[in-house]
């Protein structure tokens, strides 16, 4: 399997990109570093697209090496045959992978493997090719030919007994059929029913609702699923999956040739002991831990969703508010928040050199709308960098950068005031003229507005200091 490209159409995305963000988290880097720093090389991708392919890939990776573990097991007892090996590797799920190895998996001692041991697996073939013994015996009379010395040391030492370990290794066959595994499995998540019931039903406890419940598998809400797990560990429920034995058992015994003759009732025996006992236990905990899996991964969207609200909520009341977060090879971000939350979508403004000097920074943004009254600055990028980075290096100026949102601010709001000094830390900001900056000694803050306040050009140029390269660089 070409994982590279497997991904790619999975996802819609281009070979390269996919390519690039493999090695990029091959080499360590972490899924937000890669969405805010590296989007050149992805594409764009932005951290959900990069964390679903991540996943993706992680999964991907252990299905091959699954496949080739299996493959080696499977060879090593001297059962592997080329059909077997291409059906393997033709698996796109690791569950198909698992039902095709089920056969093989070494397993504590079973009642089937003690009947094969005994050397009763002739007689099982017999029950399940239906054959027909000849002059009229009955399956009692075939069952006695196999009770040999080396079968009665085993315990099966009656007709009776040979004949139920002959059953054993016909139920174990049925149950460990891949073909009958997943269609049995579809049958339980399509039919079966999540089934609650209280442990003392005379306590009082915050699961009451679900004292007496059911509810079909394939429709339970996500939150309920949760609460009905939550409920089961702390001792309070007993849960089961509940589907129709009968109509299993009917089900799978459609899958197997059928004639009548005299091992008909030991075949359709053998088939709903294979079912009861060896695959509705598997199944019920294959649907209940799917169920568990998507409930959390649902509860996770879910808490991500109302963070999204919460940081989207205005931050000052009755204001609107532009966000700026600078970004030097790849734009700056830009949100606007009105009075009831983010308004329209995330845009991207520009950066550009000022005067060839690495130092400057100049960010350039449209905003449309004329009646912004509060400016936010993240400068997390080049402070942080010289924060933990370069400590030996000038800081950047921060007083300097609080002081540029300011005078972004007035400019915004139509208003000026006296230069007070505050520019000494680096700082200028021109109401009238643009003033020449030193270089590293200043920020500078420009806007202009339109004359018809239809639209507004708000230009930023800072000055941090030579920690003022992104991490990124």
């Amino acid at each position: 399997m070409d994982i590279t490209l497997t991904l790619a159409q999975e996802l819609n995305l281009k070979p390269a990109a996919v390519q690039a963000a493999i090695d990029l988290i091959d080499e360590g880097n972490t899924i937000p570093f890669i969405a805010r720093y590296r989007k050149e090389a992805t594409g764009g991708m932005d951290d959900v697209a990069l964390r679903t392919l991540g996943d993706r890939l992680t999964y991907l990776r252990n299905l091959e090496q699954r496949k080739e573990d299996v493959i080696i097991l499977i060879n090593a007892q001297g059962k592997l045959t080329p059909e077997l090996e291409a059906e393997i590797r033709s698996a796109t799920q690791l569950q198909r992978v698992e039902d095709l190895y089920k056969p093989y998996r070494k397993k504590r001692q079973t009642r089937a493997q003690k009947a094969r041991e005994a050397g009763l697996e002739p007689l099982a073939n017999m029950i399940i090719m239906q054959v027909t013994p000849k002059g009229g015996e009955t399956p009692l009379d075939a069952a006695a030919a196999y009770v040999t010395a080396e079968a009665a040391e085993a315990g099966y030492d009656t007709p009776e007994k040979a004949l139920a370990g002959a059953q054993d290794i016909v139920a174990e066959t049925v149950a460990e059929d891949p073909e009958n595994v997943a269609d049995l499995r579809s049958f339980t998540e399509g039919t079966g029913e999540i089934v609650a019931a209280a442990l003392d039903a005379d306590e009082k406890t915050p699961y009451e609702p679900y004292y007496d419940f059911s509810e079909p598998a394939r429709k339970i809400p996500n939150h309920r699923i949760l609460a009905i797990d939550r409920g089961e560990r702390e001792g309070k429920l007993r849960v089961r999956v509940g589907v129709d034995t009968q109509a299993a058992v009917t089900r799978l015994g459609s899958r197997w040739p059928r004639r009548q003759g005299p091992f008909a009732p030991v075949l359709d025996a053998a088939i709903a002991d294979g079912y009861k006992r060896l695959m509705a236990p598997s199944l019920e905990r294959e649907l209940r831990a799917k169920l568990t899996v998507r409930a959390q991964t649902d509860a996770i969207k879910v808490f991500g969703k109302n963070l999204e609200n919460l940081l989207s909520a205005r931050p000052v009341r009755g204001a609107r508010v532009i966000a700026l977060d600078p970004g030097f090879r790849t734009g700056c971000k830009v949100a606007v928040l009105d009075e009831t939350g983010l308004a329209g979508d995330i845009s991207s403004g520009r950066t550009r050199s000022v005067a060839e000097d690495p130092r400057l920074f100049e960010i350039e943004l449209s905003c449309p709308d004329d009646a912004l009254t509060i400016g936010a600055l993240s400068s997390a990028s080049f402070m942080m960098e010289w924060a933990f980075l370069h400590p030996d290096v000038t800081a950047p100026d921060f007083a300097g950068t609080v002081e540029a949102l300011r005078q972004l601010v007035l400019s915004l709001r139509g208003e000026s005031e006296p230069d007070d000094g505050a520019g000494a830390e680096g700082i200028e900001a021109e109401a009238e003229s643009d003033a020449e900056l030193e270089a590293g000694e200043g920020q500078q803050v420009e806007a202009s507005a339109d004359a018809a306040g239809a639209e507004e050009d708000a230009s930023f140029v800072a000055a941090p200091g030579d920690a003022a390269q992104d991490s990124e660089a």
